[in-house]
């Protein structure tokens, strides 16, 4: 089918190279897929993580990717749950899965421990270890 996409040399200028300095995880995500074919699940919930329905080269695959605007990128229990289920929606349907990673880590402290953070990580992980679909990692500024 007939796909276009954005003027992928805006790469290069979209994640600064200094570490310090902040960028929109959502410019990147759709300079790299097709026009107009991202559609964002959940945005309102677990903001720490971006999941959306996307088309590269008019292929339908599922993206995942920490967002750096909330907390740092880091994982904390509602995004750990967001990114989960949507692994699973992408197992379901039988979508390969994209993943930009920009992330420090799971979130620390006492209060982020009241949350179970732990449990909702194993989940996540448990759930990424179990997925029969292809993902593609793409480091794009750090994961620890």
């Amino acid at each position: 089918s007939e796909w276009k996409a954005e003027d992928q040399r805006k790469l290069r200028h979209i994640v600064p190279e200094s570490r310090v300095r902040m960028y929109d995880m959502r410019q990147l995500i759709h300079t790299l897929c097709d026009v107009g074919s991202v559609l964002e699940i959940r945005p309102q919930f677990g903001l720490g993580m971006i999941t959306a329905l996307v088309r590269i080269e008019g292929v339908p695959m599922g993206l995942i990717a920490n967002n750096p605007a909330h907390l740092g990128g880091s994982i904390d229990s509602p995004g750990a749950d967001k990114a989960a289920r949507f692994l699973q929606l992408c197992d379901a349907f039988d979508l390969p899965i994209i993943s930009l990673m920009d992330c420090p880590g799971m979130m620390v402290g006492p209060e982020v421990e009241k949350t179970a953070l732990v449990r909702h990580c194993c989940r996540l992980f448990n759930t990424g270890a179990n997925i029969t679909v292809p993902l593609f990692g793409f480091v794009v500024r750090k994961a620890y």
